[in-house]
Parts: structure tokens; C-alpha cells; sequence
């Protein structure tokens, strides 16, 4: 499937046709074939229940003019919020069920509790020094993203700091509605601050691509590991 204007995420496909493949041969374990079924699809109906609330935002934000965030701001906010725990209950689990998928591909048993950095603990014990490790470092921003997601999990990010102003470059105003993220989630809401997301949209569109990206070029390398060993675990 492709997610543009994010990624085209052509590697899924090519993955998920292959492990197909490997099923129709009877060239795949029982239980590599049963979590294929359970974690595969689970990742793609995350990634696409992601990639609808960030068009749903959009489509809202396009949608409120001066009078509308005048008028109802606390149904704009609402709205806002909706979406944007949408896309980040759905987005902040992409990574954990993905290790789940790893892990069954390497014929490992799967622990109790499973997260992303739990693959590479896993194949570290059993492929010490594979090239492999390296795709599966926690990511630089993924500590950030964690922290909105598991904050939005109790409370509500966008509270008060909502502000719109008109634009009036161009043929015609334009009613722009800024929507930052707070710097530090957990603090106290007449405590934050809002210097480095100064734009929720915008942030959730890089992550998302982000998501893809990583999720992407994992896929392509199992496609290699697999075809390479001519079975499944490999």
C-alpha cells in the first residue's frame, strides 16, 4: 500500500508476498505462519488508522475560519483532540507489534511483554554483532513521541494554547489556527511551554513518514534475510 504523500512503503508488499509464497510452499513454521497472520495485518490497519486521522486533521483544520474558532473553541478543540489522540494511539504502537513480527521470523518465543527495543535484545543474544542490530536502535525521537502518546493516554495535550490570526497576504485572508505541542506534556498546564512542536500537524506528518520510513526499510531487509536463507524462522 502506498501512503503518499508520506512514503510510497513499497517493501511491505514485496514482504508480505513473500512470506505468501513461503506459506503456499509449506516453507515456514507453524508458528512463524500464525504470527505472520496476527502481527502483519495488525501493522498495516495501524499504519492506515494513522495516515486517516492525519487527514481528518487536515481536512478540520481547512475547515475553521475566524468565526467558527470565535464561535465554537471548544468544539475546535475537541475536534483537535480527537484526531490527534487518533493518530497517536494508533501511530505509537506501529513499532512494538512490528518487533512482535521480528521476532516470530527469527523462530523466537515471544515474552510476555513485547516493545521495539525488545527484538534487539532478543537477536543480540542470538546474532551478536549481525548488521541487522543496527535497524532495530531506538530511534533519536521516538522518546518525544512516547511521551505525548503515553500523556495523551490519561490527560489531553492541546488544552488552552489554541490562537488564530488572519493572513492577509495573497488574493485573499486566510484564517490560520496555531496549534502547538507543549515542550514537556507532563508538566502542569499553566507551567508549559511551547518552543520546539509549534505545529501539531506538521509534527504529526513527520513522524508518521518517520514510522514509514523505518518500518519500510525493516521490511526490506527481512525480504533479503528470507530469501537468502530459503525458509522461515530464519
Amino acid at each position: 500500500m502506498s501512503f503518499t504523500p508520506y512514503h510510497l512503503f513499497k517493501n511491505e508488499y514485496k514482504l508480505n508476498n513473500l512470506v505468501k509464497l513461503y506459506i503456499d510452499n509449506d516453507d515456514i513454521s507453524t508458528d512463524a505462519k500464525n504470527g505472520h497472520a496476527r502481527y502483519h495485518p495488525a501493522i498495516m490497519h495501524k499504519l492506515k488508522s494513522s495516515h486517516y486521522y492525519i487527514e481528518m486533521l487536515e481536512q478540520e483544520l481547512d475547515t475553521i475560519d475566524a468565526i467558527k474558532f470565535a464561535e465554537a473553541p471548544l468544539e475546535v478543540m475537541f475536534q483537535v483532540n480527537m484526531f490527534m489522540d487518533g493518530f497517536f494511539y494508533a501511530s505509537g504502537s506501529v513499532l512494538d507489534i512490528l518487533a512482535r513480527e521480528i521476532i516470530i521470523y527469527f523462530g523466537q518465543s515471544l515474552p510476555t511483554r513485547v516493545y521495539f527495543e525488545t527484538a534487539r535484545e532478543i537477536l543480540t543474544r542470538l546474532h551478536p554483532g549481525d548488521p541487522f542490530l543496527s535497524r532495530l536502535t531506538e530511534p533519536s525521537w521516538r522518546n518525544e513521541f512516547k511521551n505525548y502518546r503515553n500523556a495523551l493516554t490519561h490527560e489531553l495535550i492541546v488544552i488552552t494554547k489554541l490562537t488564530g490570526e488572519v493572513d492577509i497576504f495573497g488574493d485573499s485572508p486566510k484564517f490560520k489556527l496555531s496549534i502547538p505541542l507543549p515542550d514537556d506534556p507532563r508538566a502542569e498546564p499553566d507551567n508549559r511551554t511551547y518552543v520546539r512542536n509549534e505545529n501539531v500537524l506538521e509534527y504529526i506528518k513527520l513522524h508518521f513518514k518517520r514510522i514509514l520510513i523505518l518500518v519500510n526499510v525493516i521490511y526490506g531487509d527481512l525480504k533479503t534475510r528470507i530469501e537468502n536463507n530459503g525458509s522461515i524462522p530464519i
